[in-house]
């Protein structure tokens, strides 16, 4: 491939990621500014949605009442000590070692490890004005709720709490932790559905109890007019997934369970199975997140013993991606011809670098708060975190760079 060629392809690449970061600065909904979007939240925070959440988390609100989500880009990170999405998953700790059991494979997530951008990114000359600071005011926002439901619930040890905002205390940074919701779904053979001739024939049954009915046949009256829908038949199953140390096979009664794939899409927005993601997910790349926070509690005898906050994906977009509106953006560019390209496109990665250095130095000195261009981001940042987070397998950071991992937690 020739040198022209490959610098078309460059201009019409970084083309592309310019188009996209600069559409999602024009969405209403992104965060720009952390004292804005806290001032935007309800007082009563977090609690429970009007209808309770099916696995029981508390969650952040609007004052107008709608969810609140943060909507920023990032840099995915799969290569990265907090990321669990190749197999297996969150049972996985950071030595790459698997341990599942009943409880482990109900509770089976997939965990994203996400790095705010930052100036000095190998592709920051593709970042539009606002880009870095969307992404470092979204950690700003992150870090300030995490210290106030601190203050509202009362402070735990850093052992006793799993945060969506890690550090890498030996590479002095912070990085964000996206975990989905529980990626399994029981076969519909388990679930109670009963159709409306078998309620009538069980009702004609005679003095149900225990020890007088066979609950074989029960059974068998309640599933004996169900059947599967499309989607159910051609969803991935246990059976379908990577399974390198053959331990789902441990698991048999499982192995037709329904894989649910957390909102992660490729570039033509097409989502992206889990058992696909060593295949279609970059180890590393620009990545448009959309999320909601949750927390838990986890008591025993009226007493907290962990508090757990995940940052839960509502919609995460690889970047850059092809509209399929042409509303969205304009056709591919890989469909254009080269005499509609704008020639001030044509130009190599150095060229375009220096042309942004100096969006980027301003953008950097709006990071914490966009009206204080004398803040210092990172001495502020510091202060709100902790001196150690936990991930979600609870592998915990011994202040070295060491991480070891220990009991997890049903959530």
């Amino acid at each position: 491939m020739s040198s022209a060629t490959l610098l078309r392809a460059e201009a019409a690449y970084t083309e592309l990621v310019e188009t996209n970061l600069t559409n999602l600065l024009k969405d209403p909904h992104v965060l720009t500014s952390a004292p804005e979007f806290l001032q935007k939240l309800h007082s009563n925070n977090p609690r429970q949605p009007a209808e309770r959440s099916r696995d029981g988390a508390d969650k952040w609100f609007f004052k107008n009442g709608d969810l609140a989500t943060f909507k920023f880009p990032a840099t995915l990170d799969r290569r990265g000590r907090f990321d669990k999405s190749s197999a297996y998953f969150n049972a996985t700790n950071r030595n790459g070692e698997a341990k599942l059991d009943a409880k482990s494979l109900r509770n089976l997530k997939a965990v994203f490890e996400l790095r705010p951008l930052h100036d000095d990114d190998h592709w920051a000359y593709m970042y539009p004005d606002g880009a870095v600071t969307s992404s470092q005011q979204t950690l700003a926002a992150i870090l300030l709720i995490q210290g106030a439901l601190d203050e509202k619930r009362g402070p735990l040890p850093d052992t006793q709490q799993t945060r969506v905002i890690r550090t890498y205390n030996d590479e002095d940074r912070f990085v964000f932790t996206l975990t989905s919701e529980s990626i399994l779904s029981e076969q519909p053979e388990q679930m109670i559905q009963v159709a409306s001739s078998s309620a009538q024939q069980l009702a004609a049954e005679t003095s149900l109890s225990p020890c007088r009915s066979n609950p074989r046949r029960i059974v068998i009256l309640l599933f004996a007019d169900y059947r599967p829908s499309q989607t159910e038949k051609a969803a991935p199953r246990l059976r379908n997934m990577p399974d390198p140390d053959q331990l789902f096979q441990e698991f048999p009664t499982h192995l037709n369970d329904v894989v649910k794939a957390p909102p992660i899409f490729d570039d033509h927005q097409n989502l992206i199975s889990p058992s696909e993601y060593d295949s279609k997910l970059p180890r590393e790349g620009l990545v448009i997140v959309e999320a909601c926070l949750c927390t838990w509690e986890i008591k025993k005898g009226g007493k907290t013993e962990r508090r757990v906050i995940h940052l839960r994906p509502l919609n995460v977009q690889l970047v850059p991606f092809t509209p399929k509106s042409a509303e969205e953006g304009t056709v591919p560019l890989a469909q254009k011809e080269d005499s509609e390209r704008r020639p001030e496109k044509r130009k190599s990665m150095k060229a375009s670098s220096s042309r942004a250095e100096s969006t980027r130095l301003a953008a950097k000195r709006k990071v914490l708060d966009p009206q204080n261009e004398g803040s210092k981001p990172k001495k502020v940042l510091r202060s709100m975190a902790s001196s150690s987070v936990t991930d979600d397998d609870m592998e915990c950071d011994d202040g070295k760079g060491e991480l070891e991992f220990i009991e997890e937690v049903d959530i």
